[in-house]
């Protein structure tokens, strides 16, 4: 009988940004990871007889190959592609949207001249139709007011785009040579930044690397290939270094963060022309909105791949980064930091180092007692990358106490914050029997029956796969499974529930099977769960046809006690399971065939000629 520990399938959608409107910033593009969710099994033979599927947790572009552990098999990661557009591990999320700056003074103006024309219209339209008695000095003054009111409009949104820019460059000092000098509104082309960037003029420098930063901040297809060809790179890394000139700081990292949200190799070219050690040390900047996009830029190379996160690790990025929290801190630059903790967390081959896990955790679990959603969800995020990587890095978060919190996030009703925290909690279950018990005593089952009943499906497969990893340990766990009366949901669900959730569900219950006692076998087969269960066998899923038939096998091969066997025929021939079973003899899937037939010629035999078995004269 196969036990299975494994990943549920996939979610729907990719997160690609946090809920509701984003900031009134500029568009910045950003790696700003989200996973879709957990992917389906691998297709291919099913693990031995005894033998325990349990996996390192959802991921979302990792399928495995079998590897025994401890009479276990678990999934061992390889990359072999995602699903949902996860294949390509230099997939950029757009994150946070930075939108490019607000109307041009020209373009209010236009607006104006627009409504004081409809304005106009619909007065002499009044005036035509005899509806509207006015003197033609009332009409003038009407005029006038519908002047006046265009002219508010512009004002209102010119002051919307300057407060716009104050949330950008609040904290610079004015002091910076470019802000005494007066900038005229001049469209560079990209031989007019070229010959900017490489002049000498200070002005210059930042005219120039602000037309740059404008001209791939557009939403769709930025030219990023334009910047990295002309050799920009390396002028905006010495601009980095330009502390006298903030403000040029801060457009030289905008820039270059938005170039490390593209291609793995626009990523490559950033920290090939030397950026991570002048971002880094930019992390220590006074001005907040420079050490800010510092730390937005540094995320986006870190989430490209674990050869330049660990880049960034080892050139002492971490402490930096801790080192900037405060209490004054903006909430954006908190949530910034939080994200690009996570990336620091995330990719595999290897995984982070054990050192920096431990240098992080500290700080995580500082952010899981946040009241901010987006914090929240990206620590959690964190905290799941980190658990798949097995027991070891497991122990490193469950020893850190943050267990009882997190199954508090589970009661969530925000799903940015309840999806990943669902997978950290799955993620741990997966490790060894001790770290399922640590997460069971902090409470994790009796919240786990409310976020089965959850609405969505999506949310319901992932608490499934979870219960099903406990229910894949030892016989005191799948006892402790049946006390927090999980057992009606799970019948509940059965019946009830989108196939991608029975289908996790009756991996679960192969699980309690193939662990359970002979009590618990017997509990399990008058719970309710046969005729839902036996219904799936016209399910379009294969696996989960044939995981059905290998819990009825092993309930009518290891039932021992002779009356409680009967009981069993009988209850599965009373919802016409054994005709259902028949039907799949000349099944097109040879598994299932062979699976229907075994049972047929063990159990329901017509020349069986031994009178103690409780299947004669049951079958004419």
């Amino acid at each position: 009988m196969n036990r299975y520990r494994d990943k549920p399938p996939e979610l729907q959608t990719p997160r690609l940004a946090a809920p509701g409107p984003p900031p009134p910033r500029a568009i910045q593009h950003t790696k700003k990871w989200r996973r879709p969710g957990p992917h389906s099994r691998p297709g291919g033979p099913l693990p031995g007889v005894g033998e325990v599927w349990r996996s390192g947790g959802p991921e979302r572009t990792i399928r495995g190959l079998w590897s025994v552990d401890a009479n276990r098999l678990r999934r061992a990661p390889t990359e072999e592609g995602g699903l949902e557009g996860a294949v390509d591990r230099s997939r950029k999320w757009p994150g946070r949207l930075r939108r490019a700056s607000a109307l041009s003074w020209r373009s209010a103006q236009a607006q104006a001249q627009n409504v004081a024309f409809v304005g106009v219209l619909c007065l002499e339209w009044l005036l035509l139709l005899g509806n509207y008695e006015a003197t033609s000095t009332q009409v003038l003054l009407e005029l006038q007011r519908q002047q006046r009111i265009a002219s508010s409009l512009q004002l209102r949104k010119t002051g919307k785009d300057e407060q716009v820019l104050k949330r950008i460059t609040i904290g610079l000092f004015f002091s910076d040579v470019v802000s005494h000098t007066p900038v005229k509104e001049v469209n560079f082309t990209l031989d007019d930044i070229i010959q900017g960037v490489n002049s000498s003029d200070p002005v210059l420098h930042f005219r120039a690397t602000q037309a740059a930063r404008e001209m791939i901040s557009q939403e769709n297809n930025p030219p990023l290939n334009l910047i990295i060809e002309a050799g920009l790179i390396p002028k905006l890394v010495d601009f980095l270094k330009a502390t006298p000139h903030p403000k040029l700081q801060f457009e030289a990292a905008w820039t270059l963060t938005n170039i490390a949200s593209g291609t793995s190799e626009q990523t490559r070219a950033v920290v090939k022309g030397g950026a991570i050690q002048p971002l880094i040390e930019l992390l220590c900047s006074p001005h907040l909105t420079v050490s800010e996009q510092a730390v937005w830029a540094l995320g986006n190379i870190a989430g490209d791949c674990a050869e330049f996160r660990d880049h960034i690790i080892s050139n002492n990025a971490i402490p930096h980064l801790i080192n900037v929290i405060s209490k004054g801190i903006p909430i954006t630059f908190l949530r910034n930091i939080s994200w690009t903790l996570s990336n620091l967390c995330r990719n595999k081959d290897p995984y982070p180092s054990e050192s920096a896990v431990r240098q992080m955790l500290p700080t995580l679990c500082q952010f899981l007692l946040h009241h901010d959603n987006e914090i929240l969800a990206d620590t959690c995020w964190a905290l799941s990358y980190l658990t798949e990587g097995g027991k070891e890095y497991i122990h490193h978060v469950v020893t850190t106490g943050i267990l009882p919190r997190l199954v508090e996030l589970m009661t969530s009703s925000e799903l940015s914050v309840l999806i990943p925290c669902l997978h950290t909690i799955g993620n741990i279950v997966a490790g060894t029997d001790e770290q399922t018990q640590m997460a069971i005593d902090a409470g994790m089952l009796k919240v786990l029956g409310q976020v089965l009943k959850h609405p969505k499906s999506s949310i319901q497969v992932l608490a499934a796969w979870t219960m099903s990893n406990v229910a894949a340990g030892p016989r005191h766990h799948v006892e402790q499974l049946i006390l927090c009366n999980l057992m009606p949901v799970l019948v509940d669900l059965l019946r009830n529930a989108e196939l991608k959730v029975q289908k996790e569900v009756v991996c679960t219950l192969v699980n309690i099977a193939t662990g359970a006692s002979q009590g618990q076998l017997t509990l399990l087969a008058h719970s309710g769960v046969l005729e839902p269960m036996l219904n799936l066998l016209a399910a379009p899923d294969m696996e989960v046809v044939i995981i059905v038939l290998d819990i009825i096998s092993y309930l009518l091969q290891h039932i021992d006690n002779l009356q409680e066997k009967k009981s069993l025929y009988f209850l599965i021939e009373k919802v016409g399971g054994f005709e259902k079973i028949e039907s799949l003899q000349h099944h097109h899937n040879i598994s299932i065939s062979n699976s229907a037939m075994d049972i047929i010629e063990k159990y329901l035999s017509e020349d069986e000629d031994d009178d103690s078995l409780p299947w004669l004269g049951l079958r004419v």
